[in-house]
């Protein structure tokens, strides 16, 4: 059970963050091309995917190289560990700002 759990948040994740912006982004790019939707997609989306590359390289600095960010992977189950907190919190985030403004 815990393997298929393992496969299908990770999954999720990886969907979520970046197949789902690139789709989006291709459906909404004006081109007429395939060739030129996708370019146009991934135009738009490589400042999100740099800004995603730069913040866990942070995340892994912070972690290995500084004496509290050891402590928090040995409580926090490791990298996947962390990595799946800081997941969650960050939707339990988005999903206070999305009621707060009565989207959902």
């Amino acid at each position: 059970m815990t393997s298929w759990w393992y496969f299908y948040y990770w999954s999720s994740y990886f969907l979520n963050w970046t197949v789902l912006p690139f789709v989006i982004g291709y459906l909404e790019s004006g081109d007429f091309t395939i060739k030129g939707r996708s370019l146009d997609s991934l135009k738009y989306n490589a400042p999100y995917y740099a800004g995603y590359l730069v913040a866990f390289a942070a995340l892994c600095a912070y972690l290995y190289l500084t004496k509290s960010g050891e402590e928090t992977m040995k409580k926090g189950g490791g990298l996947v560990g962390v990595i799946i907190g800081l997941n969650l919190a960050v939707g339990l985030l988005w999903l206070a700002l999305v009621l707060a403004y009565g989207i959902v």
